[in-house]
């Protein structure tokens, strides 16, 4: 499991443009397991962290809020998923949307997806 989530975690990178993709792997980590509450279901969903700062974790979680968003931005002091806007289609919507990523570092007329 833990090869494929390198993988899915790799290929992820890759998509993300210079210079956003080096300030991002400056808060990257080795991926590591989360359990989190789901919040409009009962039980947990098992997320993996990939990348940490003080305020916000983000994370690449299958069954999340949506299998649509599998990338998501935890609050490091909650215990569940938080809300449907912490969720997104990529690594970089969800850095660029944490408030990690530099301003300067966000291109011109980006809307949330």
């Amino acid at each position: 499991m833990e090869e494929r989530i390198e993988a899915i975690v790799a290929a992820e990178f890759q998509r993300i443009p210079e210079p956003r993709r080096a300030k991002l792997l400056e808060l990257s980590v080795q991926p590591y397991r989360v359990s989190r509450a789901h919040g409009y279901r009962d039980g947990s969903s098992e997320c993996w962290v990939v990348a940490v700062a003080a305020t916000a974790l983000l994370a690449y979680c299958e069954d999340g809020l949506s299998t649509h968003d599998p990338w998501g931005i935890l609050d490091p002091r909650a215990s569940n998923l938080g809300g449907d806007d912490s969720w997104h289609v990529t690594l970089d919507d969800a850095f660029i949307n944490s408030g990690l990523c530099d301003p300067s570092l966000i291109p011109a007329g980006y809307e949330v997806p």
